[in-house]
């Protein structure tokens, strides 16, 4: 970071951004299946392989391009290939890495691995242990011959999540963790070097049950793997037959590669930050909105949109050289490893906190566009989350660090700058943990340990990640503006504690952010630009160039429907489910008995129009439900005209109520089926008249009855109404009761005008006459 505020972000050893240029990078997966997408994951991480070109050395000894790597942008383009290449790299490679200088079977196999030609895979946690992973249960036992027998003893065994099962031009292999067992003694854990498949098929004895995909993350073949009785030859044994002196340091030993992977596979995060930031500032500057001024105005110009867009970019501008100074801290062998171990877990619960909180900050002030992958925010979100969980969970990390600062077992580098507000908070976390410790009886104490300073660790390393954050900024240069809204942040989020312990009121805290955020405000423009982003944003609403090409390639749905305004019923959208004899109805309607019969007893099988108090509020749709009789009939003649268009249903074979029968309004001859042009019998072509005529009648009798019963102003005009509508008896009725009145009339009207519009045809079975 320069001292002017613009972002040095690390430089990559060459530009990735030719990698994008590629047709593996450029084709759209919108329509590509879940196989598809995981295949092209596959391929897109061998291309970044070979355009990194790594070897054996940089992953063994950490080099500079190793975890340049891991800071790289083209990373956001596919978390998928970036998860494999970083196990591939660090677990895999770096595993293998040290056995080779006694090893030179394996030496053939580094250069595949590095290029990606072969796929591994590390497989550790079992589905019974995860955080006790040194309890895990596969066993390999040696077998006389000097082989062993690789084998799963419960299903809790099995290893989970690393993707094993076959991907055509992709052999795997796997660093497999499972127990020794020599004569029946559990000699502990060990690393062992195990063919998984051919990329064709799993290996003898090996089960790869691949799982359904992760919510909303790049799909990948996570599987649960198991042995049954698996062949191994004696070299696939990484290590000695000899029992370990110190279980626990043997264990860490089997796996080191997980704690460097804390650090490395955390700064990825930063990159996620990046292209979100880019992405929601660039949206805010060309969304406008119209005030009460009538002039429109950009959404960046409020103070809540700018806030979670500046905070973002104060947390990448302290990141990128708190991310060099952690490296070069967890680097530096003067260090006792165990405070490296602490280095990387601090480093890992601040970036893991900051990115999904501005994540979902920004997705949330780009509105609905937030909620789409396609706009590059909340995907990042989701695959930060998996992050958090891989090489460590940050959680069980911080427990255990927290725990063994608290007990002074070691200690962090002391505080460069130990009156800085957030050394100070820092200081003040620990001193209240230990006290709260010193205080706790001996026969109680671990139960209260467990209640009262566990939910604790994870602040507390995380206030020890900011503080060191803060040191690596402010020598870097970092503009003090951006330094001061990174303190502030921190400061907002633990409000509480700096009230009570510094007598930092709250709006002293407001104040430090706003004035903070005032400084910065001139040069967001830069500051976006400077994040480096924009060559691997694909996100459409950052331009509006972007965002009209985005939308011509979507697919696009049109037709010739028409509809006016007494066409209009929420059922009509569900037109397959109308049945004839719900149009019959109207045609063939018996004569009701008297209004008071009506209102006072149900209507049987004759569901005629029944309007609803839901439907009065929505505009006095009609509801026109079938009975269960006219439904099974009407599925019949659906089934078999399926192939006629719903308009058709509608209007030729169905004929519905408030069907159009307009023929200005109808397509040209040329352009429709001829069956539909067939001419109707004389008494075919009336009765569909007839029906079209007492559609509209129904209608405009509902709407002139809606009216009067709105236009009211006063209870004499209300009550002339209601006589000329419905018999009261001189009675008053409550709104229910008259619209159930008025229902009735309509009902009658529909008998009435239904007898008239039948002359043509005998009444139905059963119907009578008036």
């Amino acid at each position: 970071m320069l001292s002017n505020g613009v972002s040095s972000h690390p430089q990559p050893l060459f530009d990735s951004a030719f990698l994008l240029n590629l047709d593996l990078f450029r084709v759209s997966t919108d329509d590509a299946t879940r196989d598809e997408k995981i295949a092209l994951a596959y391929h897109r991480a061998r291309a970044i392989a070979r355009a990194y070109a790594f070897k054996m050395e940089d992953i063994l000894y950490l080099s500079d391009k190793f975890w340049k790597f891991h800071q790289d942008m083209i990373h956001t383009q596919d978390s998928a290939a970036f998860s494999l290449l970083a196990i591939q790299f660090n677990l895999c490679v770096g595993t293998l890495a040290p056995f080779l200088r006694h090893r030179e079977d394996l030496e053939c196999l580094i250069e595949p691995l590095l290029n990606f030609e072969i796929s591994g895979q590390f497989l550790l946690t079992e589905v019974g242990h995860g955080l006790d992973a040194q309890a895990i249960e596969t066993l390999a036992t040696l077998l006389p011959d000097g082989a062993f027998d690789l084998h799963t003893p419960s299903p809790d065994a099995a290893k989970f999540m690393p993707a094993t099962s076959p991907i055509p031009g992709f052999p795997r292999v796997g660093i497999v963790i499972a127990r020794l067992i020599v004569e029946d003694e559990d000699r502990g854990v060990r690393p062992f070097f195990v063919w998984l498949n051919d990329g064709h098929e799993m290996s003898t004895g090996i089960y790869a049950r691949v799982l359904p995909g992760r919510a909303g993350s790049k799909p990948l073949d996570h599987c649960i793997t198991s042995f049954k009785h698996v062949r191994l030859p004696h070299s696939a044994l990484l290590g000695s037959l000899e029992a370990p002196t110190d279980p626990r340091k043997s264990f860490r030993s089997a796996i080191h590669r997980v704690y460097i992977g804390t650090l490395s596979l955390s700064t990825v995060l930063i990159s996620a930050l990046k292209r979100s930031v880019f992405v929601a500032g660039k949206y805010s500057f060309r969304r406008y909105i119209w005030g009460p001024s009538n002039h429109p105005r950009p959404i960046i110009s409020f103070r809540t949109q700018q806030r979670p867009i500046l905070h973002t970019l104060a947390q990448i501008a302290v990141f990128d050289p708190y991310t060099q100074e952690s490296i070069k801290q967890y680097m530096d062998p003067r260090i006792p490893y165990i405070v490296r171990q602490g280095i990387a877990a601090a480093f890992k619960a601040v970036l893991t906190r900051a990115t999904q909180e501005s994540l979902h900050q920004l997705a949330e002030r780009c509105g609905p566009q937030g909620l789409f992958a396609y706009n590059n925010i909340i995907d990042n979100q989701i695959e930060a989350r998996g992050n958090s969980i891989a090489e460590g969970d940050t959680l069980a990390l911080c427990i255990r660090f927290a725990s063994e600062l608290i007990l002074e077992r070691y200690s962090m580098p002391a505080p460069r700058y130990p009156f800085s507000l957030l050394a100070v908070f820092e200081t003040g976390l620990f001193q209240h943990a230990r006290d709260i410790v010193n205080s706790l009886g001996g026969a109680y104490r671990k139960a209260e340990f467990n209640t009262r300073i566990l939910p604790r660790c994870q602040t507390l390393v995380e206030a020890i990640g900011h503080r060191l954050a803060y040191e690596a900024a402010l020598d870097a240069g970092v503009a003090s503006e951006l330094l001061d809204l990174y303190e502030a942040g921190v400061v907002l989020r633990h409000s509480g504690w700096f009230v009570e312990n510094l007598a930092l009121d709250t709006e002293t805290q407001f104040n430090m952010e706003m004035q903070a955020m005032n400084s910065i405000l001139p040069r967001l423009g830069d500051l976006l630009n400077a994040t480096g982003a924009e060559p691997y944003c694909t996100a459409p609403i950052v331009s509006d160039e972007a965002w009209r090409e985005f939308t011509r390639s979507l697919e696009v749905h049109h037709g010739n429907a028409r509809m006016d305004i007494c066409e209009y019923d929420a059922e009509l959208a569900e037109s397959h489910r109308l049945s004839e004899s719900m149009t019959e109805r109207y045609a063939t309607m018996t004569n009701t008995s008297s209004r008071q019969q009506t209102l006072q007893s149900p209507r049987g099988r004759d569901t005629s129009s029944v309007m609803t108090m839901d439907e009065e509020q929505q505009g006095w749709n009609v509801s026109t439900a079938p009975i269960e009789g006219e439904i099974e009939r009407t599925l019949e003649p659906s089934r078999e005209d399926n192939s006629k268009s719903a308009r058709t249903s509608l209007e030729n074979r169905h004929a519905v109520p408030h069907s159009s029968i307009d023929s200005s309004s109808s397509s040209s001859a040329e352009d429709e089926d001829p069956e539909l042009f067939t001419a109707p019998a004389h008494t075919e072509m009336a009765y569909m008249v007839t029906r079209h005529v007492t559609a509209h009648l129904q209608a405009l009798m509902l709407l002139t009855i809606r009216l009067a019963s709105i236009q009211v102003d006063d209870e004499d005009t209300l009550e002339e109404v209601r006589s000329g509508l419905c018999d009261t008896e001189g009675s008053e009725r409550s709104p229910i009761d008259r619209l159930t009145v008025e229902m009735s009339d309509v009902s009658i009207l529909h008998s009435v005008v239904g007898d008239v519009c039948t002359d043509s045809e005998p009444p139905t079975e059963g119907a009578t006459t008036p």
